[in-house]
């Protein structure tokens, strides 16, 4: 992913998501290297450490969500997601633009047997 997109996906600016690759790359979780085809934008790609870094954070954040939207009767997880995506098509709507394409996975969302929320196609 270049460094553009991964700032256009998480909202961040491009001076933003520059120091925070600094500080990833020095600390060994990501590297930049230039593009094969367009040698003026950058890639980012996650160092072996990173890929390891992420699974654990994902571990950790699906035990907390399980204990966290266990507690909420699946009715209810769904009706939330439901009005969130009406507050979100509201305030896009409000802004006159579309939905934005990108890379990340958005709502809707199913809540599994566990209540996890997954991504639907």
């Amino acid at each position: 992913m270049t460094q553009t997109a991964l700032a256009a996906d998480l909202d961040l600016t491009k001076v933003a998501i520059g120091g925070l690759l600094d500080r990833m790359e020095s600390a060994g979780y990501v590297q930049r290297r230039a593009d094969n085809d367009d040698g003026r934008l950058r890639r980012v790609y996650l160092s072996r450490a990173g890929s390891k870094l992420v699974n654990t954070i994902r571990e950790n954040v699906e035990a907390v969500e399980l204990d966290i939207l266990s507690r909420i009767p699946e009715e209810r997880l769904t009706q939330a997601a439901e009005t969130l995506m009406l507050l979100k098509r509201t305030c896009w709507k409000r802004l006159g633009r579309k939905r934005k394409r990108s890379s990340v996975r958005t709502l809707p969302v199913s809540i599994s047997h566990q209540g996890i929320f997954t991504c639907e196609d």
